[in-house]
Protein backbone atom coordinates (compact mmCIF):
# COMPACT_ATOMS: atom_id res chain seq x y z
CA UNK A 1 0.00 0.00 0.00
CA UNK A 2 1.33 3.61 -0.84
CA UNK A 3 2.18 6.19 1.56
CA UNK A 4 -1.47 7.61 2.41
CA UNK A 5 -0.28 10.71 3.73
CA UNK A 6 2.88 11.11 1.31
CA UNK A 7 1.68 14.56 -0.08
CA UNK A 8 1.55 16.34 3.30
CA UNK A 9 5.09 14.83 4.33
CA UNK A 10 6.80 15.70 1.22
CA UNK A 11 5.56 19.69 1.62
CA UNK A 12 6.64 19.06 4.85
CA UNK A 13 10.17 17.94 3.91
CA UNK A 14 10.10 20.68 1.11
CA UNK A 15 9.47 23.26 3.95
CA UNK A 16 11.64 21.80 6.13
CA UNK A 17 15.02 21.00 3.42
CA UNK A 18 18.10 23.44 3.76
CA UNK A 19 17.69 24.70 -0.47
CA UNK A 20 18.38 27.09 -2.75
CA UNK A 21 15.40 29.27 -3.88
CA UNK A 22 15.03 27.21 -7.23
CA UNK A 23 15.64 23.65 -5.97
CA UNK A 24 12.88 24.70 -3.77
CA UNK A 25 10.65 26.52 -6.19
CA UNK A 26 11.05 23.59 -8.33
CA UNK A 27 10.10 20.65 -5.81
CA UNK A 28 6.91 22.84 -5.18
CA UNK A 29 6.15 22.94 -8.48
CA UNK A 30 6.54 19.39 -9.09
CA UNK A 31 4.24 18.84 -5.76
CA UNK A 32 1.94 20.98 -7.12
CA UNK A 33 1.27 19.45 -10.39
CA UNK A 34 0.89 16.00 -8.28
CA UNK A 35 -0.81 17.04 -5.38
CA UNK A 36 -4.20 15.39 -5.31
CA UNK A 37 -5.51 17.63 -2.39
CA UNK A 38 -6.92 20.90 -2.92
CA UNK A 39 -4.80 22.85 -0.30
CA UNK A 40 -1.64 21.40 -1.45
CA UNK A 41 -1.95 21.65 -4.16
CA UNK A 42 -2.55 25.24 -4.51
CA UNK A 43 -0.14 26.31 -2.19
CA UNK A 44 2.76 24.56 -3.56
CA UNK A 45 1.72 26.15 -6.41
CA UNK A 46 1.79 29.80 -4.60
CA UNK A 47 4.63 29.76 -2.61
CA UNK A 48 6.43 28.29 -5.99
CA UNK A 49 5.21 31.29 -7.89
CA UNK A 50 5.90 33.42 -5.31
CA UNK A 51 9.79 32.04 -4.93
CA UNK A 52 10.19 31.90 -8.68
CA UNK A 53 8.63 35.99 -9.12
CA UNK A 54 10.99 36.53 -5.79
CA UNK A 55 14.54 34.32 -6.97
CA UNK A 56 17.69 35.53 -4.85
CA UNK A 57 20.18 37.20 -7.93
CA UNK A 58 23.10 37.04 -5.44
CA UNK A 59 23.82 33.86 -5.28
CA UNK A 60 23.19 30.72 -4.28
CA UNK A 61 22.30 30.99 -0.65
CA UNK A 62 20.43 27.96 0.91
CA UNK A 63 17.73 28.25 3.67
CA UNK A 64 15.33 26.16 4.71
CA UNK A 65 12.01 28.03 3.95
CA UNK A 66 10.00 27.74 7.77
CA UNK A 67 13.17 28.91 8.79
CA UNK A 68 12.84 32.10 6.95
CA UNK A 69 8.82 32.18 7.11
CA UNK A 70 10.12 32.43 11.16
CA UNK A 71 11.78 35.21 10.81
CA UNK A 72 9.46 37.35 8.46
CA UNK A 73 7.51 37.51 11.73
CA UNK A 74 9.32 39.43 13.29
CA UNK A 75 9.83 42.10 9.97
CA UNK A 76 7.86 45.04 10.15
CA UNK A 77 6.54 44.66 7.14
CA UNK A 78 2.68 43.50 6.45
CA UNK A 79 3.59 41.79 3.27
CA UNK A 80 6.19 39.74 4.88
CA UNK A 81 4.38 39.13 8.14
CA UNK A 82 1.25 38.06 5.71
CA UNK A 83 3.60 35.93 3.52
CA UNK A 84 4.85 34.24 7.11
CA UNK A 85 1.65 33.42 8.48
CA UNK A 86 0.65 31.76 4.74
CA UNK A 87 3.63 29.66 4.67
CA UNK A 88 3.11 28.70 8.50
CA UNK A 89 -0.78 27.54 7.70
CA UNK A 90 0.40 25.88 4.76
CA UNK A 91 3.02 23.66 7.48
CA UNK A 92 0.48 23.42 9.81
CA UNK A 93 -1.96 21.97 7.44
CA UNK A 94 0.28 19.34 6.42
CA UNK A 95 1.53 18.60 10.24
CA UNK A 96 -2.38 18.20 11.49
CA UNK A 97 -3.64 15.70 8.03
CA UNK A 98 0.03 13.35 8.95
CA UNK A 99 -1.20 13.30 12.75
CA UNK A 100 -5.00 12.84 11.72
CA UNK A 101 -6.40 9.07 11.49
CA UNK A 102 -8.49 10.05 8.22
CA UNK A 103 -7.33 8.88 5.38
CA UNK A 104 -6.08 11.20 2.82
CA UNK A 105 -9.05 10.40 0.15
CA UNK A 106 -11.47 11.16 3.25
CA UNK A 107 -9.97 15.04 3.50
CA UNK A 108 -10.36 14.91 -0.35
CA UNK A 109 -13.43 14.18 -0.75
CA UNK A 110 -15.00 16.29 2.18
CA UNK A 111 -13.32 18.86 0.89
CA UNK A 112 -15.30 18.18 -2.61
CA UNK A 113 -18.56 18.43 -0.74
CA UNK A 114 -18.69 14.52 -0.06
CA UNK A 115 -20.36 13.19 2.87
CA UNK A 116 -20.18 9.77 4.46
CA UNK A 117 -23.56 7.87 4.27
CA UNK A 118 -25.63 7.61 7.43
CA UNK A 119 -25.65 4.23 9.31
CA UNK A 120 -29.43 2.98 9.20
CA UNK A 121 -30.45 2.54 12.15
CA UNK A 122 -30.65 -1.60 13.49
CA UNK A 123 -34.25 -2.11 14.79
Amino acid sequence: MADDKKEYKKLVAILDATASDLTTCNALSKLALEAEDPVIKKGSRWLADHIRDNLSTKGTGKDRVITLAQRMFASTSPLSKRLAADIMKLWDYSQLQIASATPQWQVIALAAGWTPPKQASKP
